[in-house]
């Protein structure tokens, strides 16, 4: 394999980061120990997998996501975001997949306790003035946590 780019860059994710800084569809690359990891949103879901390619190393945040696939930019190697699996040549090694789960904590409404955060219409979500999200990941596990 090529250079590879094993270097922890970005944010820890064991720290969080807001959820605001991942839109949907969008790619960010971060850290868990010296483990790169790119997250992946697509609409509610959101994916934690290996940032680079198993075949030479490729940034797989600078490759093309399409449905449930990332491909690397280098040699188009395509990857499965849910399960890892490398789908077509080059690449023939699966990467690494940390499970993803919501988890919800308390909204406040200024200084008044509501419900647990859940399925809010646009229009609840708007009137709620304290809402933080973050996305806290440890190997094996990424929890987004809504508070």
């Amino acid at each position: 394999m090529a250079g590879s780019h094993s270097k922890a860059n970005g944010p820890d994710m064991v720290q969080g980061i807001a959820i605001a800084d991942l839109e949907d569809g969008g790619k960010l690359v971060g850290h868990c120990g010296d483990e790169q990891v790119l997250l992946v949103r697509r609409g509610s879901e959101v994916f934690a997998v290996s940032a680079t390619c198993t075949h030479y190393g490729g940034p797989l945040v600078d490759g093309l996501v399409a449905e449930d696939t990332v491909r690397c930019p280098w040699h188009h190697a395509c990857f499965d975001l849910r399960t890892g699996e490398a789908l077509r040549a080059p690449a023939f090694s699966p990467f690494a997949c940390w499970s993803v789960e919501q988890r919800y904590c308390q909204v406040r409404r200024g200084n008044e306790k509501t419900r647990p955060m859940g399925p809010y219409t646009k229009r609840e979500v708007e009137r709620v003035q304290e809402v933080r999200r973050a996305l806290i990941a440890k190997r094996g596990t990424a929890r987004i946590m809504f508070e």
